[in-house]
Formats: structure tokens, C-alpha cells, sequence
């Protein structure tokens, strides 16, 4: 019985774990501009570039819309609480369909909670307008834990050049994200240590003093 328990619990928390959120931003209009749409589902949408829109012009790797990162440049997403959107989560698989892919450079880079990059992939296409261009859709992963913020670049600008018109964005799935508690301060946390010490001594002086007058009584 223990062991089919074991078993159950087990199977429940590999389901809790595959649990996943694709956007493939089928849900709004085209032009609509991205930014806080999906806060719900643990992400903030937005591009380095200018705003992040809805394109549905063509290379959408299902559906019919994509995301233009400004100018097909780069899409940044930022994991928060579902919750409360200006508390911070983290991931740790992230996804990503390209669309319209011709040139190298582009790719994902994955930041922790205190901006250090902690993770880096490339696109397969190495030289320029070598790959198969409209045709190709080419999904690129990260899985990783603790990641915060990821930025897709879709302008090629990994390779060094300057970014330029370049990739749609689509089909992005992460699993669901751990919202972070904010961790006190070097000071909160040393007020927190001497009030428990202060609290111990409190209890042991007030636990020693009967003994002390039933001592000094005897005598």
C-alpha cells in the first residue's frame, strides 16, 4: 500500500511539473501592441526594439498570427507572479518558434533575478540568406532553472551586425512559473537574529528564576 502511494505521489508531482503555458497569440487582433496581455499567465511582453505588435502578414508557425518584436528585431519576456505582476518568477524551460529565418545571428539569451545571463543558444542558420528563408520555422529551448527574463533576438543581431528586419516570433511555451519572496535585507535579517536571541535569553531568565527563590527560601 506504501509503495503504490509512493508511486501516486510520485506520477502527481511529474504531472505538476509538466505542466506548461503556450501563447501562440491567436486570441488578438493583428497590430494589437503586446505588453501586458498575458500577466495572468505568468509573462510581460515587450521589445528593445520599439513595441511589440501582432503580425499576421505571413510565417506564423501555426495560426495565423506572429509577433513583429519592433521590426522583427527582438522580443523580450519577463516571468512574474500570475498573481501580481510586479513580483518576479522564474522558469526553467523556455521555448520559441522562428519563422522567416535567412540569416545567423539570432537566438535566446536567459537572465536570472539579479540580470546575470545564465543561458545562450544560437540558430542553426550560419550564413546569411544560406537558409531556406519563408520555409524555414526553426524552434529554439532553454531549460534551465531560475530563469527570469528572456530575449529573443530575431534580427540577427547575435551575430555581431547590427540588428536589421528579420524573424517573426511564435508558438512560445514555458512552464508554469515559481513567483520569488523577496529576500529581506542583510540588516532585516541580522534584527530578526537578535530578536530570537532576545526572545531565548527572556525565556531561560524567566524559566531560572523559580528555582532561584525556592533556593534562596530553603535557606
Amino acid at each position: 500500500m506504501k509503495a503504490l502511494l509512493m508511486i501516486a505521489l510520485l506520477l502527481c508531482s511529474g504531472l505538476a511539473r509538466s505542466e506548461s503555458v503556450t501563447l501562440d497569440f491567436e486570441d488578438l487582433p493583428r497590430d494589437t501592441v503586446v505588453s501586458t496581455q498575458y500577466a495572468d499567465r505568468g509573462v510581460l511582453i515587450g521589445s528593445d526594439y520599439g513595441a511589440a505588435t501582432v503580425f499576421a502578414g505571413c510565417c506564423a508557425a501555426s495560426g495565423l498570427n506572429s509577433l513583429n518584436g519592433g521590426g522583427f528585431r527582438g522580443i523580450t519576456l519577463t516571468f512574474v507572479d500570475p498573481a501580481d505582476m510586479f513580483r518576479p518568477a522564474v522558469t526553467d524551460f523556455f521555448s520559441v518558434t522562428l519563422g522567416d529565418v535567412d540569416i545567423p545571428g539570432n537566438g535566446l539569451t536567459a537572465y536570472d533575478l539579479d540580470g546575470n545571463e545564465i543561458a545562450h543558444v544560437l540558430s542553426g542558420c550560419v550564413a546569411a540568406f544560406a537558409c531556406p528563408g519563408d520555409s524555414l520555422f526553426e524552434t529554439l529551448t532553454l531549460s534551465l532553472a531560475g530563469m527570469h527574463r528572456i530575449v529573443i533576438a530575431a534580427g540577427g543581431q547575435l551575430s555581431g551586425d547590427p540588428a536589421q528586419g528579420e524573424a517573426t516570433v511564435d508558438d512560445v511555451v514555458f512552464n508554469v512559473v515559481v513567483a520569488q519572496v523577496p529576500e529581506p535585507s542583510a540588516l532585516q535579517m541580522l534584527a530578526a537574529g537578535l530578536a530570537v536571541l532576545a526572545c531565548v535569553a527572556l525565556h531561560r531568565r524567566r524559566r531560572a528564576a523559580p528555582v532561584n527563590r525556592g533556593t534562596n527560601a530553603s535557606r
